[in-house]
């Protein structure tokens, strides 16, 4: 799955809950296990992760 939050709504959280979301929609159907991917010339998206405990 990819996401992408508009550029003017960004650092409003938007990102970050939907990472939320995926990971308790995950728990809930019983997956153990998610990867993510970041590329090289997006480290916000990496930062989101790891404020996730991805």
């Amino acid at each position: 799955m990819r996401y992408r939050v508009a550029e003017k709504e960004s650092g409003k959280g938007i990102a970050s809950h939907c990472v939320s979301f995926l990971i308790n929609e995950a728990k809930r159907m019983g997956i153990t296990l998610l990867n993510a991917e970041v590329v090289d010339n997006n480290p916000a998206s990496g930062k989101i992760l790891i404020k996730s405990a991805f």
